[in-house]
């Protein structure tokens, strides 16, 4: 079962810290509707039903990679999928921990 606690660990906040410190790229995994209603800035909308045939542009960013959605369910389903890529991605949880992380309003 996925456990929501270990994003608020601050072991799990240091993470998300590091990858936006290196310039990681956010992407949003959640629906077109649910990104228009609120998403951080600069964050990518790639919903979870597109990631498969998005593999070769993410790998193309050449970045650490964050994901992100409602709770974190759907962006772990994503990080364990682009794994399997070599892509140096985590889950970053809900979309508003990057807020936090940044001290950001959201869009």
């Amino acid at each position: 079962m996925f456990e929501y606690s270990h994003f608020f660990q601050s072991e799990y906040k240091s993470l998300v810290k590091e990858y936006l410190d290196n310039n990681a790229v956010v992407i949003d995994v959640r629906t077109a509707e649910e990104f228009q209603e609120e998403h951080a800035p600069d964050s990518i909308l790639i919903a979870m039903n597109e990631i498969p045939t998005k593999v070769d542009f993410i790998k193309k960013l050449e970045k650490p990679i964050i994901i992100v959605c409602h709770l974190g369910q759907r962006a772990e389903v994503v990080k364990n999928y682009l794994l399997k890529f070599d892509i140096d991605v985590i889950n970053g949880g809900p979309w508003q921990n990057v807020l936090k992380e940044e001290n950001l309003d959201f869009e």
